[in-house]
């Protein structure tokens, strides 16, 4: 409504809140009186940003003056770390903690829920404001151990616009394919992961480890049993409900259930792993007191269990001494630091006894069950496996299976994902060219050989047709690494791999934004924003109540609206439609006529 509408009296009203609104703000805004370390000079200023280890103050004058950040008082100093973390966290996570310390350069440490993907996209977030804004481009990553390749020169040397990739890797992303800080390094060059595991703490013989503390559990409650339960309990096994049975004993009795309920952190609370470690003494007290004596497969599996939370206890002090290693390489910028919640006590224990300041920031879905991947997805990555059995990266990596429970090792130098993301990229390039607004309706849709080569996937021209509202092409999958590829593989048939794309492409506004206008991290923001919402959308699931073999796996919103394929196309060899961009859903095959048979 225009003002000029407004009664006088109203007018007048609004005017005098305003101004008085204004004032207020200011006087919130100047009311900081800022002091160097000497305690000599002090300034009236506004907090205006910190960009590496150099602050910004905005003076009354409207003039701004740059202050190293040692150089000021050190009740100054954590005035900018604790705002700083709050303006990090905003709508996505939560500073539980900001050390005393005050020396340069900072950790910003993230725990993580290793199943969430809603918790990768929040961490993802909170990067990329600490990279744009801040400076910051060095990542120290849990499950980076020595001998791990991790190479994006492959992504940046893609040719494919600046959109279409981050739309792509923000894609994989949600999937649970990478997680935020493997999609930062691939997004932008000058970011880094860092290694900060060691071999013997990270690759533990875990065999029957999460089963011995069950078995143990369930054998401690037996000897508790009243009769009137034995009878529910043969019931259920009689029913082949044997999970429900096992579930039935141990909540049974009071003891054991309380530690069943730790076990699976039904409570939702972050279980420390020491707290492993002291949980599996308690049992085993527990075992001898009412005469449980396991057999040597079920003690072997609850020394597999201890074993691996010890490995993983220690692994905490490992992690902060290599972290602090790269903090003294790079000490301008703030190194963000990417562990597993467990791991959060023991690092804030280490980080204290370093000359480190800090700042714990928790995504708000950490102790959430909403945008987990099931069980077996999370087996799969802890392989290096692509999380999505039934689709694209299933058939990509051959629809492997596992069993795992660590943080799972970086995967962006795996040449099934590397492939994934040019079908996926090439898939989005086309759908937009040849079913956009601005669709050229003739093969190859005005796109030129470049164009349709990503080096892990290459597009064949002559097979590119439309088909109703679908765009229907052949692409060449590189069996092997980007940069592994040389020139006359081209001509080399066992060097590639053929799939068939149905893409179908549904995005708003079909015009792109000039690449000279484009606001890439602005955007990028956005649609991680946009992300997340998809992922929260979904029902939640509880994966304590999955078994490893669980085929389930997050179904993304696009996925979820289409309607099975009476034709049983998935049984045919077809993946089912999925959404490969915020643009574009598709379908791969190694069958042609099966795929052709199929719609989107």
């Amino acid at each position: 409504m225009s003002t000029s509408r407004l009664p006088q009296q109203l007018l007048l009203t609004v005017t005098l809140t305003a101004c008085v609104a204004s004032l207020l703000v200011h006087s919130k805004a100047w009311s900081r009186e800022w002091t160097d370390a000497t305690g000599t000079h002090k300034v009236e200023a506004d907090y205006a940003g910190c960009r590496e280890d150099t602050v910004v103050l905005k003076k009354r004058d409207g003039k701004t003056i740059s202050v190293p950040l040692g150089k000021l008082a050190e009740s100054d100093q954590q005035f900018v770390r604790t705002t700083l973390a709050g303006i990090i966290a905003q709508d996505v996570g939560t500073t539980s903690r900001v050390s005393e310390s005050n020396t340069t350069p900072w950790v910003m440490v993230f725990p993580e829920t290793h199943v969430s993907r809603a918790g990768q996209l929040e961490i993802a977030l909170m990067m990329l404001r600490l990279y744009r804004d801040h400076g910051a481009r060095h990542i120290a990553l849990e499950g980076y151990v020595k001998g791990t390749p991790v190479d994006a020169t492959w992504f940046h040397k893609m040719p494919a616009r600046r959109q279409l990739k981050q739309r792509v890797a923000v894609r994989l992303l949600e999937e649970g394919e990478i997680s935020a800080a493997e999609t930062m390094a691939l997004l932008f060059p000058e970011t880094s992961l860092h290694r900060i595991e060691i071999a013997e703490e990270y690759d533990v013989d875990r065999k029957g480890a999460g089963a011995g503390p069950v078995v143990y559990l369930y054998n401690i409650a037996l000897r508790t049993l009243k009769p009137s339960d034995v009878a529910k309990v043969n019931k259920l096994a009689q029913d082949k409900k044997l999970k429900e049975a096992i579930d039935y004993v141990i909540k049974a009795n009071k003891w054991t259930a309380e530690k069943y309920r730790l076990l699976r952190a039904e409570d939702e609370k972050v279980v420390q792993a020491e707290d492993f470690v002291k949980l599996a003494d308690a049992i085993e007290a527990k075992a001898n007191e009412v005469g449980y004596r396991p057999d040597a497969k079920e003690a072997e599996m609850m020394r597999s269990f201890r074993g691996f939370f010890s490995a993983r206890h220690k692994a905490s002090n490992t992690m902060v001494s290599e972290t602090a290693a790269i903090a003294q390489r790079f000490p301008k910028a703030a190194i963000l630091m990417c562990v597993g919640a467990a791991h959060t006590n023991g690092v804030v224990e280490r980080l204290d006894n370093t000359s480190l300041g800090y700042a714990i920031i928790n995504p708000h879905s950490l102790t959430h069950k909403v945008g987990h991947m099931s069980l077996n997805a999370f087996d799969r990555k802890g392989h290096k496996w692509s999380v999505d059995v039934n689709k694209l990266g299933g058939l990509l990596d051959g629809r492997k299976n596992a069993q795992d429970q660590i943080k799972p090792p970086p995967v962006i130098s795996e040449q099934w994902l590397q492939a994934k993301c040019a079908l996926y990229t090439l898939a989005d390039i086309i759908a937009e060219r040849a079913l956009g607004g601005t669709r050229d309706a003739r093969p190859p849709f005005g796109l030129n050989a470049e164009q349709l080569d990503l080096g892990a996937a290459r597009v064949d021209p002559a097979s590119m047709q439309l088909i109703a509202d679908n765009v229907v092409f052949k692409v060449l999958v590189f069996n092997g690494l980007v940069k592994d590829r040389r020139p006359g593989d081209e001509t080399n048939d066992e060097r590639w791999r053929t799939l068939w794309c149905r893409a179908k492409w549904f995005g708003g506004d079909p015009r792109m934004t000039p690449d000279e206008e484009y606001q890439g991290d602005v955007e990028l923001e956005r649609l991680l924003k946009e992300r997340l919402a998809d992922v929260k959308r979904e029902p939640s699931r509880d994966i304590s109540a999955e078994g490893p073999g669980d085929p389930g796996g997050p179904r993304n919103p696009v996925d979820a609206a289409q309607p099975e394929d009476p034709e049983g196309s998935e049984r045919k060899g077809v993946t089912p439609p999925a959404r490969v961009s915020s643009e574009t859903i598709a379908k791969f095959s190694g069958d042609q006529a099966a795929l052709l048979q199929s719609s989107i």
